[in-house]
């Protein structure tokens, strides 16, 4: 029978037998793939677990402006300064990948993670409606949500910290509200982004060019002058359809300038920081892996403050240059999407009642993901005299 049975295996089609072997080293993959997904969620849940007495470890949907918005706080004392957290982009919601760092400072922090308007959890709550976006909008937005933190947590005070475009919206709420902020922090603060992208596309070809790669500097030249070609003549609607692009290019136009950095070893990847979240929601999976952040329904509202980006309309809603808040910016060693030069030019500018630089080595763009450890001490440097 045996003998049988293994002649009638050799008359079976070669094809069925590579697809049936394939299938097995599939099936193989797939099992790897969950149980290593299982078990880094699985250690990421019991490591960032809060059980302090007086500990906070909450999301749930405020309404702010008008519509539901997901907020998301922790800390190991609520009686901890409170620091709410606003993510760049736009659109760019980081509540899923707090434990990349946040736990290195929640015993001393409470962080609050938001996700605005049309962007995440909030976008799909409401069914991808947002309103009209605006600097006046969003910054009444961060004025509700401080109010509501202020009260469910017993503070008098804030700390607000922006990230990228969340300093754009940061700044000019402090300069507004500068009773309920104790202390202001713009990480990758922005300056001027027209004229940040004009300073990334030297960068990028000096970087290059010492890399001895001419072809890759003019290719990056050629990137970024496509971008700035865009922000100039493209009307509003086309330039909603290329914002997606517009956003990959930029960030691959950093990433190829990093790879002639032989010194500099890159942060975490994105995509593994989400898949091993333990609080990775459907609609924040569906937002980052499915494309929802590059989506037009979603950037065409946040068209008017794309344009105003370009130097010559920001007479509109000009950067303050006077604020009544403490201010710290954090600035990552290797970042040119908001170039130091030019938070440097901005710093001496600005007068506050306190006002420092912090450099953190190591460290591009998204410099509390590429390094935490250096991150979190700037962050306690800013705050050390508070």
């Amino acid at each position: 029978m045996e003998q049988m049975d293994i002649i009638e295996a050799k008359r079976r089609p070669l094809w069925r037998r590579i697809l049936r072997r394939v299938g097995i080293i599939a099936l193989i993959l797939v099992i790897a793939c969950a149980a290593v997904f299982f078990v880094g969620r699985t250690y990421n849940t019991a490591t960032t677990r809060i059980d302090t007495p007086n500990g906070i470890d909450t999301s749930e949907y405020v309404e702010i402006g008008g519509i539901e918005q997901y907020i998301q706080i922790r800390g190991e004392d609520r009686g901890n300064p409170v620091i709410l957290i606003l993510h760049g982009g736009p659109l760019g919601t980081t509540a899923a990948m707090f434990h990349a760092w946040q736990p290195l400072l929640e015993s001393e922090y409470t962080f609050v993670d938001w996700d605005q308007r049309g962007a995440g959890n909030t976008f799909y709550r409401n069914g991808g409606a947002c309103g009209e976006v605006t600097y006046e909008r969003l910054v009444s937005d961060i004025d509700e949500i401080v109010d509501y933190l202020r009260e469910a947590l017993g503070q008098e005070q804030v700390i607000i910290m922006g990230h990228s475009f969340g300093t754009e919206i940061g700044i000019r709420y402090i300069a507004a509200h500068p009773e309920k902020v104790s202390h202001y922090i713009g990480v990758g603060q922005v300056v001027d982004g027209y004229a940040g992208l004009e300073t990334q596309l030297g960068k990028a070809a000096e970087i290059a060019r010492a890399g001895g790669d001419e072809t890759a500097a003019v290719e990056m030249e050629q990137q970024v002058q496509a971008l700035l070609d865009a922000f100039d003549t493209l009307p509003e609607d086309a330039l909603a359809e290329e914002s997606g692009a517009v956003m990959l290019d930029m960030i691959d136009i950093q990433n190829r300038m990093y790879e002639f950095l032989p010194s500099y070893e890159g942060g975490q990847s994105t995509a593994a920081v989400l898949l091993f979240s333990p609080r990775l929601t459907w609609s924040e999976a569906r937002w980052y892996l499915f494309g929802g952040i590059y989506s037009m329904d979603a950037r065409i509202p946040y068209m008017p403050l794309y344009r105003e980006e370009r130097f010559a309309e920001r007479a509109a809603h000009p950067i303050p240059l006077s604020v009544e808040v403490p201010t710290t910016f954090i600035t990552g060693e290797y970042d040119w999407v908001t170039p130091y030069s030019l938070v440097e030019a901005y710093l001496q500018q600005l007068e506050a009642p306190s006002k420092e630089l912090l450099y953190v080595e190591d460290a591009g763009h998204g410099t509390m993901f590429d390094n935490p450890e250096g991150f979190a001490d700037a962050i306690r440097e800013a705050l050390a005299a508070d």
